[in-house]
């Protein structure tokens, strides 16, 4: 008996819990979700604006949603039956909804986000890098930021107002079209021009291997000038209306190009190149020339050549007829100067010798402790013929480092000038687990080193130990 009113009392519960209740009515269910009159147009509205709609069952509204997804605080109001509720920021162009809990969107707004317009930029041509430029239109507080031409990072305005935004122009600007972005996602575009050179002239005949003086305007922005053969020449000096350029020697007549760090560039100016009045080369330079070897050109006006240099360094050449063999020091190497006197007038040419596989010549050998600034001089005070040495050599020093400390410092000095550290070698510190240290000797070095019958070198610092000086 109790067993079977066990059973009766479990088939009871799950009939409870698996069937449902159902309720049947003869009426029509009814949902209520909120509703407006009609959707109201929302043109040229700007972030920050306040929007009000008004309709029935707007209390049941959870949300209200934004065109591109995101949401804005609301106020219910019951006694005039109106949601009211700010446009953020990034505020887009689209439909506007309010959802109820249950997830229901009814459409209460279509928006169309103000614009910056009637924009004008001042000055608009003659643009130039780091110069403040001033916009006026109307809705320009609208402005987030600008995308300038040839930069690919958007800068931020300096200031805003209704009427008027101010930028910086950045570096790496060029000609084109301005970007105004909007925080809506929007953007407007106005066409800039950078200042560049014109009203370009020469003063003067231009002659090959010497200098040329170009006048003109915003001469300051030009960065390279190249000759017809694609030759550049090294500028001298430059003022806004002023240019000082070299002429290659093997430059050609025809428009020659000024270029500008922006990359932009102009090529108005044509110029008639005239031979040099000097010695110069007229067979090319294309060839390859070995380091120690003889090279030999065909020049023009040999007869009024007195000498010829390479790096600075007077070397010897033969002459015969318009053919010059001149001898290539060992020490040359890529872009190098080969100088070409004629009297008072040089004409010089950039050459890439093929070095020359020089052997690494020891000069000092042993062990001396560089503690705190002591000074090795065995190499000075005419321990060493340093007038033997040519520029381009290679001085490397090696050493041990103390490990016990992590400051290690060198210094190639002059013993005939107080220790002073060599003119392009400047003291340095050394990386942790190094055990050399090498520099090129220039000609300003050697001419330290071999004076006062050859005061020498002096290898000075801290924390480590010499034990070989080499030349290579």
């Amino acid at each position: 008996m109790y067993l079977q009113k066990h059973k009766a009392e479990r088939l009871f519960f799950l009939m409870e819990q698996r069937l449902p209740n159902w309720i049947y009515s003869e009426l029509e269910l009814q949902v209520v979700i909120p509703s407006v009159s009609e959707v109201i147009d929302l043109s040229e509205k700007k972030p920050g604006d306040k929007v009000t709609v008004t309709g029935e069952n707007l209390d049941l509204v959870k949300e209200v949603r934004m065109p591109n997804g995101g949401t804005a605080a609301f106020v219910y109001l019951e006694e005039n039956k109106s949601v009211t509720f700010t446009l953020p920021e990034d505020v887009s162009n689209g439909t506007v909804f309010v959802v109820t809990a249950s997830g229901v969107e009814v459409a209460v707004a279509e928006i169309k986000v103000a614009v910056p317009e009637n924009v004008v930029v001042t000055s608009a041509d003659g643009i130039r890098a780091a110069q403040l430029l001033e916009l006026t239109g109307k809705n320009m507080e609208l402005i987030t930021s600008v995308l300038f031409p040839g930069v690919t990072e958007e800068t931020i305005p300096s200031s805003s107002t209704s009427t008027k935004m101010t930028v910086v122009v950045p570096e790496g600007t060029v000609s084109g079209n301005l970007t105004l972005n909007i925080g809506s996602g929007a953007t407007v575009s106005i066409a800039i021009e950078t200042a560049k050179p014109s009203n370009l002239s020469c003063v003067g005949e231009v002659k090959a291997g010497e200098q040329a003086t170009i006048t003109g305007d915003n001469l300051d922005l030009v960065s390279g000038v190249v000759f017809t053969g694609n030759l550049e020449g090294e500028i001298i000096s430059q003022s806004s209306n002023q240019l000082i350029v070299s002429v290659p020697a093997l430059a050609q007549s025809g428009n020659v190009i000024l270029k500008m760090s922006n990359g932009e560039q102009v090529s108005d100016l044509n110029l008639t190149v005239t031979a040099p009045s000097g010695c110069y080369v007229i067979s090319g330079l294309e060839g390859e020339y070995h380091a120690g070897e003889i090279m030999t050109v065909e020049v023009a006006n040999g007869a009024k050549l007195t000498a010829v240099n390479i790096n600075g360094t007077p070397v010897q050449y033969i002459l015969t007829g318009n053919q010059l063999m001149i001898q290539i020091p060992n020490t040359a190497g890529s872009n190098s100067s080969l100088e070409l006197t004629s009297g008072d007038k040089t004409i010089e040419y950039i050459i890439s010798f093929v070095p020359a596989v020089r052997p690494e010549t020891v000069i000092w050998e042993g062990s001396f402790a560089i503690t705190n600034w002591n000074g090795n001089q065995d190499l000075g005070w005419n321990g060493y013929d340093w007038g033997s040495v040519q520029p381009g050599t290679i001085i490397t020093v090696y050493y041990t480092l103390d490990t016990a400390v992590t400051d290690w410092q060198i210094r190639l000095g002059g013993c005939g000038i107080g220790w002073a550290e060599l003119p392009t070698i400047p003291a340095t510190g050394l990386a942790a687990g190094s055990t050399s240290f090498s520099a090129t000797l220039t000609a300003e070095d050697l001419e330290v080193l071999s004076k006062d019958n050859n005061s020498g070198l002096v290898v000075t610092g801290c924390n480590f130990t010499m034990t070989k000086i080499t030349l290579k």
